[in-house]
C-alpha cells in the first residue's frame, strides 16, 4: 500500500501546474479562430439587421397568411426575440375565446394561448391545423373518441321549417319553368354555407300571384297587408269601369244613406281575390306556407344544419349532391336526407381525405358561451 501511494506522488510530481499557462501555437489559433468566427457570426447577424433582413435569426418560415408582413416581425413580437402575446392576435383576429368557462382544462378556466395551438414559422403546415393530439390534451370529455374511426353517428338536426316544400316534385322533367337541379336552388358562395334561398329569386319564376289586373301580389304580406294591397287594385279597376258614380261619403245634415253598392262589391271581391291567393290548388300561398291563428308563419330554414360542426360545400363541389343527399323521394322538407357519418368515412379515412377534429370541429364559439363547438 505504501509502495502505491509513493508511485502515486511520483507520478504527480511530474505534472506542470503552470502547463496552460504558457503560450502554445495550438491554443492560440484556437483561439484565434474561435475568435474570428465569432466576429464574422456577430457581423453577419448585424448586418442582416441593419438592412431588414431576419432570416438569419427566425425559426422557420412563415405561414402564407403572414407572408405579407414576413419581415415585420414588431407586428407580432412586441418584444424583441419574445413570444407572441394573444393581444397581437386578437388586433387582426376577432375570434371568440376558445374555450368557454368550465370547458378548460381541469382546475382552470382560462383559454390557453393562441400560440400553443396556432405554432408559427412552421411554412406550409399552416396556422389552422391543429393535430388530434394537441386538442386531447385538453379536451378529454368525449369518450374514446381519439380519431374519426371511433367518431358516433350524428346528431339527428331535425326540426319543423314551417315549409311545406316537394323536393320530389320539383326534380321532375318538364317543369313550367324549365328543369331544375339541386344547383338551381342552393348555390354555395364565398362562406362556406350555401346561399338563402329567395322567392324571388328561386321561385317566382313559377310562383307569382298575379291579380286581373295584371299586378303582382308581393311575396312576404301578411293577410292584413294582401287584403289592402287587393282592395287598392280592385278599386283602381272599378274606378277605371266608372264603378264608382254613386257617393262614397254620408252628406253631413241629410241623414245616414244606405252603403253604395259599389262597396258591397268591393268587399265581396277582395274576399274571393284573397281566398284565391291563399287556397288556390297548386299556386296558392298556402301551398307552401303554414298558417296559425290567421297568420302567415314565416318559413324557418337554417344557414347550417349540423350546430356543432363546420361543413364547407365548396370543398364537395366534384361530387353530385345525390351522392350524400338523395332527394329523388324526398315529399317533405322536414324529412331531411343529410349524410350520416358512414357516408364521410368513405372519403375521410386514412390515406384518404383529412381526418383530424378540426377538420369539422370549429376551434372558437360564437358569442353564445354554450355553443361550443
Amino acid at each position: 500500500m505504501a509502495k502505491k501511494e509513493k508511485r502515486t506522488k511520483q507520478l504527480a510530481q511530474r505534472i506542470d501546474p503552470s502547463y496552460f499557462k504558457k503560450p502554445h501555437p495550438m491554443r492560440r489559433w484556437r483561439f484565434l479562430l474561435t475568435a474570428g468566427l465569432a466576429l464574422i457570426a456577430a457581423g453577419w447577424v448585424g448586418a442582416t439587421v441593419l438592412t431588414g433582413k431576419h432570416g438569419a435569426y427566425t425559426n422557420g418560415p412563415i405561414s402564407p397568411s403572414h407572408a405579407l408582413f414576413e419581415q415585420d416581425c414588431a407586428l407580432c413580437h412586441t418584444e424583441a426575440f419574445g413570444p407572441v402575446y394573444d393581444s397581437s392576435c386578437i388586433a387582426c383576429h376577432k375570434a371568440g375565446a376558445h374555450i368557454a368557462p368550465g370547458r378548460g382544462r381541469v382546475g382552470t378556466e382560462r383559454d390557453p394561448d393562441c400560440a400553443k395551438c396556432h405554432a408559427e414559422h412552421r411554412g406550409d403546415h399552416g396556422l389552422k391545423h391543429v393535430a388530434d393530439s394537441q386538442c386531447n390534451q385538453c379536451h378529454q370529455d368525449h369518450g374514446d373518441v381519439v380519431d374519426f374511426a371511433r367518431h358516433p353517428q350524428f346528431r339527428n338536426p331535425a326540426r319543423d321549417q314551417h315549409l311545406r316544400f316537394n323536393h320530389k316534385q320539383h326534380m321532375q322533367r318538364g317543369l313550367v319553368g324549365g328543369d331544375l337541379e339541386c344547383s338551381s336552388c342552393h348555390a354555395t358562395t364565398t362562406r362556406a354555407d350555401f346561399a338563402p334561398i329567395s322567392f324571388a329569386v328561386h321561385c317566382a319564376k313559377c310562383h307569382t300571384e298575379r291579380l286581373a289586373d295584371g299586378k303582382v301580389l308581393p311575396h312576404g304580406l301578411q293577410r292584413e297587408g294582401m287584403r289592402d294591397f287587393v282592395r287598392a287594385a280592385l278599386l283602381r279597376t272599378m274606378d277605371e269601369k266608372g264603378e264608382l258614380r254613386e257617393p262614397r261619403s254620408v252628406v253631413p245634415g241629410q241623414g245616414a244613406t244606405a252603403f253604395p253598392a259599389w262597396s258591397v262589391a268591393l268587399e265581396e271581391q277582395t274576399k274571393r281575390v284573397l281566398k284565391e291567393a291563399l287556397e288556390r290548388p297548386n299556386r296558392g300561398c298556402l301551398l307552401c306556407h303554414e298558417s296559425k291563428d290567421g297568420a302567415i308563419v314565416a318559413p324557418d330554414i337554417p344557414a347550417r344544419w349540423l350546430d356543432k360542426a363546420q361543413f364547407d360545400h365548396r370543398t364537395h363541389r366534384f361530387e353530385s349532391c345525390a351522392r350524400c343527399h338523395d332527394m329523388s323521394e324526398n315529399t317533405n322538407a322536414n324529412t331531411l336526407q343529410l349524410p350520416g357519418v358512414v357516408s364521410c368515412r368513405d372519403c375521410h379515412k386514412q390515406d384518404g381525405a383529412r381526418t383530424t377534429c378540426t377538420t369539422c370541429h370549429l376551434y372558437h364559439p360564437t358569442s353564445d358561451p354554450h355553443a361550443w363547438r
